[in-house]
């Protein structure tokens, strides 16, 4: 974190350079990579625990053709969009069943 920290103050003083915003791209992917695995093992072993409550779809059989989905916005019943939930992190987001 300190290196980051200091790629920015570096930045700063050479005035935002490509060179320099390339740098700080380049440490804050570095930093997700290393973190990234203890992530999803984390989220592997939870959702492990759960057990399989999830129904999966059944395999289009030979001949059927499949329709992918239209792209349609989730809506409720009466036409509106349905709320999203600004509270919560990204991480909390991707972890729901």
């Amino acid at each position: 974190m300190a290196n980051l920290s200091s790629l920015w103050k570096r930045a700063g003083r050479e005035g935002f350079t490509s060179e320099a915003k390339s740098r700080i791209i380049s440490a804050s992917l570095a930093r997700a990579k290393s973190l990234l695995p203890s992530v999803v093992s984390k989220v592997k072993a939870k959702e492990k625990g759960k057990g399989n409550d999830k129904k999966i779809a059944a395999k289009p059989k030979a001949g059927e053709k499949q329709v992918p989905n239209q792209g349609k916005s989730k809506q409720s019943a009466n036409g509106q969009p349905g709320k999203i939930d600004r509270t919560i992190t990204d991480f909390d987001f991707l972890s729901q069943p």
